[in-house]
């Protein structure tokens, strides 16, 4: 398994090979992995490569639900007095063109799928009299960090995501058992597996071109660096 800290040692070792002086942070080190991991996923997701590979998915479940605030935004979509919404933002999902990715969103019994629906395509749905009543509370959408359920009557639900860090350590259930503490460094790189070589190469090629851009220092001393 890719842990953050093995994906950033790796980085430094490449880095080692284009500069040996270098002193590039953990923090910029997993910021150049993060966007190029982006990217990967983005692309490989236009293709239509990923929604079949579990491994990458991460569940998050007991997600309650509550009544959107008045002040919500989303509160506006027409012939709509009630919405309903994750009390919580979700954590970060990575994003292809067509939005945040998520495999499937269930009730909390796992035994009846939600559809993903564009915030603008609901009242033509609700006013569709080919989708049958009962069906119409089985539509959700996605804005802002949230999950959005313009006529759901789900108390909480369940959800399979593609996020972008490793979400294993977040408590969701209250009955759920505690679990150990993960520092960041340890936790799982989110990206399949078989991007990984594709992604250090990417890395070392900014790293080279970066590197190659700065000027050599000059072994004649300078008169003001002895003052």
């Amino acid at each position: 398994m890719l842990t953050n800290r093995k994906a950033i040692s790796r980085t430094k070792r490449l880095l080692r090979e284009v500069n040996a002086d270098s002193r590039l942070s953990n923090r910029a080190v997993y910021s150049l992995l993060e966007s190029h991991a982006k990217f990967l996923i983005y692309r490989e997701s236009e293709k239509l490569r990923l929604m079949k590979k579990d491994s990458i998915f991460q569940p998050y479940k007991c997600v309650e639900i509550i009544e959107a605030p008045l002040i919500d935004p989303c509160c506006g979509i027409k012939n709509l007095c009630t919405i309903y919404r994750t009390k919580d933002k979700i954590p970060d999902l990575y994003e292809d063109s067509l939005g945040v990715i998520i495999q499937n969103v269930t009730a909390i019994d796992d035994q009846t799928s939600l559809l993903s629906i564009k915030p603008t395509e609901w009242e033509r749905k609700q006013n569709n009299p080919w989708i049958p009543k009962g069906q119409k509370n089985r539509f959700y959408f996605y804005s802002d960090g949230y999950l959005y359920f313009p006529n759901g009557s789900w108390k909480s639900v369940n959800l399979r995501g593609l996020f972008t860090k490793d979400i294993s350590n977040t408590q969701q259930c209250d009955d759920c058992a505690p679990k150990k503490c993960v520092r960041f460094l340890d936790q799982q790189f989110i990206i399949p597996e078989y991007l990984e070589s594709q992604m250090f190469d990417f890395v070392k090629r900014d790293l080279m071109e970066t590197y190659a851009r700065l000027p050599e220092k000059s072994n004649s001393i300078n008169k003001n660096d002895t003052k």
